[in-house]
């Protein structure tokens, strides 16, 4: 996820929002056929919380903290092995 970003700020330069790359994603996340769950859903994960704070008004780059980000991929771990 963290890749995907620097590619919407590139492209969309003054008019980046976590908001369109939210959007971006739902739409191809449809397409995704071969990624490990706990990294599809951890994706998933981090596109809603970054839309959800940017909805907010609070800064959505607090989700890219190290620490916070580690919190999400081991959410991300255990909801995808009770799903397997």
């Amino acid at each position: 996820m963290i890749i995907l970003v620097p590619e919407g700020l590139i492209k969309k330069k003054n008019n980046f929002t976590f908001t369109s790359e939210y959007n971006w994603w739902q739409g191809k996340k449809k397409l995704v056929k071969s990624m490990h769950p706990q990294t599809f859903y951890f994706i998933d994960k981090m596109f809603n919380i970054m839309k959800d704070l940017e909805d907010k008004g609070q800064n959505p780059e607090y989700a890219l903290d190290k620490r916070y980000t580690k919190r999400v991929y081991e959410y991300a771990e255990k909801h995808t092995e009770n799903n397997l």
